[in-house]
């Protein structure tokens, strides 16, 4: 990607372009319209066919050979949309592989904020729907400089990143009944302990605690197979010693020196180093112009960064497209979506 300097001066000149080729809303249609021809995405949704006659910016068009009328953003991403003109600048903006917040966009563009964000969110929902199969599954917690924004998720009086902990604990109790009640599933189950031992429970349990994963007592004897009595008499004696600490809700974790500042999840230490540079370069691009995003739509923004990053994919004409082939995007889909447990990235 370009210095934050040229990203935002190329911006600019976009905008100075669509504001000579597209000075209205309809003539911005009119653009939209031109690619969709160009590449087949225009046709009569009634006999299916081409040939089809549209007075310059208007969204009617009328088909020669059935005669019926046809709304040509209709079962499109621009279905209903408004501010055509706006949409024009964000898509040719994304196809350079440029990035820039909803507020500066708001700003660029003259229109209301929440419709700023609503356009670049999507933009890269649809993105985000053409992910790779194969892009490469990482934890949240390689990411986490950059959740630290309250979302719908986020429980009360928590921190954002409470949001993950959350992830984190359901992945481990769903792995836990896999365990134990997947078919031919062999997996090594820890030795039974015994009950009386409880100062080998306990340095049991502690090896079990990290500083920035918190865990249950449900969770903790999921992992173990220590009895649940047993786990909370010991995380009761370590909490006593300073060994560990708990907040709101019952999780526990490690105490330890500089906790808050480390980076890497224990999972995440066997990706390897290209997955890790790649993950920064993402993380960094999220910092650099939106600072701190919340875990609910990380994915999302994770899809605009990869339209920034991959040139070949993501090159000129790519988003005037499939502007014309993804459906609709309702305010209620990006308002109800939460990003996936495993978050999913493009090496590029």
């Amino acid at each position: 990607m370009l210095e934050r300097s040229e990203n935002d001066s190329q911006i600019e000149k976009i905008r100075e372009t669509v504001l000579s080729i597209a000075p209205t809303d309809g003539a911005a249609l009119d653009v939209f319209c031109q690619h969709w021809s160009e590449n087949g995405l225009s046709d009569c949704r009634h006999c299916g066919s081409t040939n089809l006659q549209r007075n310059p910016g208007e969204r009617v068009s009328v088909c020669d050979d059935c005669g019926k009328k046809n709304w040509v953003t209709s079962e499109k991403l621009l279905e209903r949309a408004s501010c055509i003109q706006a949409y024009l600048t964000a898509a040719l903006i994304r196809e350079a592989g440029l990035f820039i917040s909803g507020s500066a966009f708001a700003r660029l563009t003259g229109v209301q904020t929440s419709t700023a964000y609503n356009i670049l969110r999507k933009f890269s929902i649809a993105v985000a729907n053409q992910l790779p199969i194969d892009a490469q599954e990482v934890s949240g917690r390689l990411l986490r400089m950059i959740i630290a924004m309250r979302t719908r998720e986020t429980p009360a009086r928590m921190h954002p990143f409470t949001e993950q902990d959350l992830i984190d604990e359901e992945l481990v109790l769903a792995n836990s009944e896999h365990v134990m009640n997947g078919p031919n599933v062999v997996v090594e189950v820890p030795p039974a302990v015994d009950q009386d031992d409880f100062e080998n429970s306990t340095q049991l349990v502690l090896a079990e605690l990290s500083p920035d994963t918190g865990l249950t007592a449900d969770a903790v004897s999921a992992r173990t197979g220590i009895a649940v009595g047993i786990v909370t008499g010991s995380l009761f004696v370590l909490e006593l010693n300073g060994k560990a600490h708990s907040i709101l809700g019952g999780k526990y974790f490690l105490c330890v020196e500089s906790a808050a500042e480390k980076f890497l999840h224990q999972d995440d230490s066997k990706l390897a180093d290209s997955v890790k540079l790649m993950a920064k370069k993402y993380l960094s691009v999220i910092d650099e112009y939106l600072h701190r995003v919340g875990r609910k739509g990380l994915q999302h923004h994770l899809a605009a960064v990869w339209c920034a990053l991959d040139r070949i994919t993501w090159g000129s004409g790519s988003l005037m497209i499939l502007s014309g082939i993804h459906p609709p995007v309702p305010y209620r889909q990006m308002r109800d979506y939460v990003s996936p447990p495993y978050l999913k990235i493009v090496i590029c």
